[in-house]
């Protein structure tokens, strides 16, 4: 799954709800500009989103919450 994601230059990203930290691929980190060994929280993540995309990103993230998708 890594070999493929990096061949597709995928971002991917996985949230521990009750640690609020998040893991994000080397390829995630590179595409967001997130150095290796940062720990990214969920503001960390909403602030690497482009300005334009981060109110759309952080509603979908609060609505996930709320309805036990997450």
């Amino acid at each position: 799954m890594s070999l493929a994601a990096t061949a597709a230059q995928l971002a991917l990203w996985r949230w521990d709800l009750s640690r609020d930290v998040i893991w994000v691929s080397p390829q995630g980190r590179k595409l967001y500009g997130i150095p290796d060994g940062e720990v990214v929280s969920r503001q960390r993540f909403l602030d690497a989103v482009h300005p334009d995309d981060r109110e759309a990103t952080q509603q979908a993230l609060t609505r996930a919450l709320e309805n036990g998708v997450a």
